[in-house]
């Protein structure tokens, strides 16, 4: 394996955080989704930007049900110990039928809990609507 084994241990801590993430927000277990941010962690998204962890879960609360599905992130470990990493995603919304496509852009800090978000960054970049139930397979 070429390049350094420090950075394939980060990359592999940042690819954990991001499963949790969906696993937690899908299973709409908030509490702890938000835990996976600092306390003063800040979620910025088209509407806005959410700040804390019990404004996380506010805004959680009203997201919409359905599959996160994280792509593998490209990492940049800081010298100040944090971490920049930058992913695809695809999120299919079980209630509107649609799937949106987008990059996560992450600033993560290490804790005594793994690596936690201060701040991520969602934009989303295309989105495609499904067929009605029963239609026709192509």
């Amino acid at each position: 394996m070429r390049g350094d084994p420090d950075r394939a241990l980060v990359l592999a801590d940042v690819v954990q955080l991001h499963a949790e993430y969906a696993r937690l927000i899908d299973a709409r277990d908030l509490p702890a989704w938000s835990r996976l941010f600092t306390e003063d962690g800040e979620l910025v998204h088209a509407a806005g930007t959410v700040t804390g962890r019990d404004a996380l879960v506010r805004f959680a609360e009203d997201s919409p049900v359905g599959a996160h599905l994280p792509g593998l992130p490209a990492v940049e470990p800081q010298p100040d110990g944090t971490v920049l990493a930058v992913a695809p995603f695809v999120f299919v919304n079980a209630g509107t039928r649609t799937v949106v496509a987008g990059t996560y852009r992450d600033h993560l800090v290490c804790g005594d809990r793994g690596l936690r978000f201060s701040r991520r960054e969602i934009e989303a970049r295309g989105r495609l609507e499904l067929d009605e139930p029963g239609g026709t397979d192509r």
